[in-house]
């Protein structure tokens, strides 16, 4: 059996553009939103503000990854292109 070059697809310079601004703007948002929320946190309960630093992480970074997509979403249905590339074998068609 032959071995077969597997297709890879290259991201866009748009794509790559994009994703990184949707990154870094949704990363501003999620660490803001969690300063501030730590920051009265602390001030009403200390005790709650440790523990949400400690344990509710995690659910902030799925936050700002889907932040993230979402506005690369939104960036697509804005102007009408797509970020996403066709494989070698869709584009002979």
């Amino acid at each position: 059996m032959p071995n077969q070059k597997k297709l890879r697809r290259k991201p866009t310079n748009t794509a790559i553009v994009v994703g990184a601004a949707s990154f870094l703007v949704s990363l501003c948002i999620g660490i803001g939103c969690f300063v501030l929320l730590l920051d009265w946190l602390h001030g009403v309960s200390p005790t709650a503000a440790t523990v949400v630093l400690y344990v509710g992480s995690l659910p902030w970074l799925l936050l700002i990854v889907w932040l993230a997509a979402a506005l690369m979403d939104g960036y697509e249905r804005l102007t009408g292109t797509s970020l996403r590339t066709k494989s070698a074998r869709m584009q002979e068609e």
